[in-house]
């Protein structure tokens, strides 16, 4: 994108900026704040307080502290292309006001242009959320959405970081939460899982202090569900990569793996189509995962299943990893738990129920079999 064509998609940009946080403005004057997130310790003790909330630019709070002048305009375009000579001298020439210095530190963060980013919060612009976090109302009839610069699909044409680094040599902590754009119901945005496969990324959150057991980061005062701070996500969608070293980076800095279902997300469905992987592939994780005491071979978990039946409220029942994988039919698995010394009849012997697996048409599956193969087991021992 050239500059000219820069500028006229930022007149845009700033038009619907206004009109959101008009929105927005108009939307949470409407709602009571709860108390439980103002609180972000969670009320348990045994968890640290997050540091503060990032604070929301000046120009969110404020109608028009943003506008369609030409001089200004044509920084916020600079700042997104990283013209550090057109940058240099707005700033130098116009003293611009903290609201416009922000904004264009928005543009800078989403147009990944650290050299900006650092320039501006040198000379005196603040740290704000919006540089991690905004709404994108897209072209006419597309529905709007909130977009991060940690999002994965961003990642691959636009590696975060260096600008990343930026911002935490200007004293921002992986765990300052964002504002939530929306009221009173906000999408979850959980960075760290988007860094999963970004390892330099990651490795630098993680030694920066990040909590990989944040459920979000974009949390709203007037959101109806609050901040999991317990939360195992990150863990478990590491174990579906399959590769023992990044659990294992996690596990090191502090990731708790009791709060997530490790050995359970090995199981996959495996009785008809859309089957997963072969066990054989998997076998290394669930090596990994009993040898290093990340999972215990009868850990009892609770699973969310995708039954139509009991929308809106999903089923969820506790099962150990050899019941699951018996559901799933995914026998491979079930035979290497039972090897491994996982109790057959655990749970008053659930795995010789018919049982479905994730969707109401995986399933059911044969008892007849988990009795064949507890047998062939017991043969093999005896």
């Amino acid at each position: 994108m050239d500059l000219a064509e820069c500028q006229g998609a930022m007149r845009t940009r700033i038009a619907q900026t206004e009109q959101e946080n008009e929105y927005r403005r108009d939307r949470e004057t409407k709602f009571q704040p709860q108390a439980v997130q103002q609180d972000q310790s969670s009320g348990d003790d045994q968890l640290p307080v997050l540091p503060p909330h990032l604070p929301r630019p000046e120009y969110a709070k404020t109608v028009h502290l943003i506008g369609q002048d030409d001089k200004e305009v044509s920084f916020y375009a600079a700042c997104e292309l990283g013209l550090m000579p057109q940058v240099e001298s707005f700033i130098q020439e116009s003293n611009p006001s903290q609201a416009v210095r922000q904004f264009g530190l928005e543009q800078a963060s989403f147009g990944n242009q650290p050299a900006v980013a650092r320039y501006l919060l040198e000379h005196g612009t603040l740290l704000h959320d919006n540089v991690f976090l905004r709404r994108e109302l897209g072209q006419p009839g597309d529905s709007p959405k909130d977009i991060s610069i940690f999002d994965r699909e961003r990642q691959e044409s636009q590696d975060p970081l260096a600008l990343v680094q930026v911002f935490l040599d200007f004293g921002w902590h992986p765990n300052q939460l964002w504002h939530g754009t929306q009221v009173p119901h906000n999408f979850p945005k959980a960075p760290f899982m988007e860094c999963l496969t970004n390892r330099p990324l990651l490795t630098l959150l993680l030694s920066h202090g990040a909590d990989t057991a944040l459920s979000r980061h974009n949390v709203s005062l007037y959101d109806k569900i609050p901040l999991d701070r317990r939360c195992g996500s990150v863990i478990d969608s590491a174990v579906g990569l399959w590769d023992p070293s990044l659990v294992a980076l996690l596990v090191d800095h502090g990731a708790e793996p009791t709060y997530a279902r490790p050995l359970h997300k090995v199981v996959r469905w495996m009785g008809g189509p859309s089957r997963g992987p072969p066990f054989s592939q998997r076998r290394p994780m669930a090596e990994y995962l009993l040898s290093s005491g990340t999972a215990k071979v009868d850990d009892v978990k609770r699973i969310t299943f995708s039954d139509i039946i009991h929308r809106p409220s999903p089923r969820k029942e506790d099962l150990t990893p050899f019941v699951y994988a018996c559901a799933g039919q995914d026998w491979d698995m079930a035979e290497w738990l039972l090897e491994k010394g996982a109790d057959a009849d655990a749970l008053g012997g659930k795995a010789f129920q018919p049982m479905y697996f994730m969707m109401p048409y995986y399933g059911p599956s044969d008892p007849k079999v988990v009795k064949a193969l507890v047998e062939k087991i017991k043969n093999r021992e005896t």
